[in-house]
């Protein structure tokens, strides 16, 4: 279990910059299609905007945010709760899955990515929200901070 939460990337929103504009501030430096996305100058950034209408129609669950980079979706995020600082969902064109986690006042957040679980979305976020990845959690952060 403890490699489930492989890859790490840290996001805030830069004054000047847009309130949907998240900036990379710490990351794990290893998770490749995030990686390709960066710019000539080696910056990675994400914008989290509400879903498109055209998203919402023949949807099972109805998504809360988006994640876009470079002008194309990366993924929906969902919630369990409307209350909730925790979302999830699944890296387009992958079986990656992630666990989004922001701030209280929703200027900046963690994404945690688990290669390959995208059909365990559910348990995944179970044991994120009981803490059972707690240890690892702190060892990728740590492991950004020194990138």
């Amino acid at each position: 279990m403890l490699n489930i939460l492989a890859h790490y990337y840290a996001f805030a929103q830069v004054p000047n910059k847009g309130k949907t504009r998240f900036d990379e501030i710490y990351s794990t430096k290893d998770y490749r299609l995030l990686e390709d996305l960066r710019t000539k100058n080696k910056d990675l950034f994400l914008y989290l905007t509400d879903v498109p209408q055209a998203f919402r129609y023949n949807v099972r669950k109805e998504a809360f945010k988006c994640l876009i980079a470079k002008g194309n979706s990366i993924s929906s995020i969902y919630k369990t709760a409307p209350e909730s600082f925790v979302g999830f969902g699944d890296i387009k064109g992958t079986n990656d899955a992630f666990i989004i986690h922001f701030n209280k006042d929703w200027s900046k957040f963690e994404l945690f990515v688990a290669p390959g679980q995208k059909n365990h979305t559910t348990p995944l976020l179970n044991a994120y929200m009981n803490g059972m990845f707690n240890e690892v959690i702190q060892l990728v952060r740590k492991k950004a901070a020194i990138m």
